[in-house]
């Protein structure tokens, strides 16, 4: 054999090993990304096992906010508790209270609410302490000033009175004033009317 068919065989030779090898490569990098692409597949699904929509209730599980952080799942369980259990009417209702109800941590609760509802926790109590006022008030009229604050979860006329300047921009006289006049004129009068429905933002 003369050295040029023993160089051209050697190139011939080198071109295949090289080919070899980018195949291999190739074939090792799909297979990296494959795993990889399935153990991303795999911590999406654990980390949101209900696949919650945005502020949506998924069904109760105890162990949903210990696995992941979802600021609107928590303000909407909150919304939730306060609107059935009424925990509100309690006039020393405690932030650890609601943080047990909930089943999230201090950190947590304070996040979602001040995010959320863009409240804190005594104000969001007092929110809906202010429209639980207002319904009491619709409903019965006549009713003595002392009962229509304990009957609302206000512990004094104080607070009941900056609450409702803060929900309604009236102190609690000015505002029986203005729904007597309106029920006067016989108009409809409703809590929406003075109190913003509360929405998670």
């Amino acid at each position: 054999m003369n050295t040029l068919s023993i160089f051209s065989r050697n190139i011939f030779l080198c071109s295949g090993l090289i080919i070899l090898a980018v195949q291999t490569l190739l074939i090792y990098w799909l297979l990296f990304r494959q795993r990889h692409s399935q153990k991303r597949r795999k911590y999406t699904r654990k980390s949101n096992p209900a696949r919650v929509k945005p502020y949506e209730i998924p069904s109760e599980n105890p162990q949903y906010l210990n696995e992941t952080v979802d600021m609107g799942y928590i303000a909407a369980k909150v919304l939730k508790l306060m609107e059935s259990r009424r925990l509100y009417m309690n006039p020393k209702l405690k932030e650890e209270e609601l943080i047990k109800a909930v089943g999230t941590n201090r950190n947590y609760l304070s996040v979602a609410i001040n995010n959320c509802f863009m409240l804190s926790f005594p104000n969001l109590c007092n929110y809906f302490r202010v429209r639980e006022a207002c319904a009491v008030y619709l409903s019965n009229p006549r009713i003595t000033t002392e009962s229509w604050m304990k009957k609302s979860g206000f512990s004094s006329k104080s607070s009941m009175s900056t609450a409702f300047v803060s929900f309604t921009e009236y102190t609690p006289s000015k505002w029986k004033k203005d729904v007597q006049l309106r029920m006067k004129r016989k108009e409809t009068v409703s809590v929406s009317d003075y109190v913003k429905e509360l929405k998670i933002v």
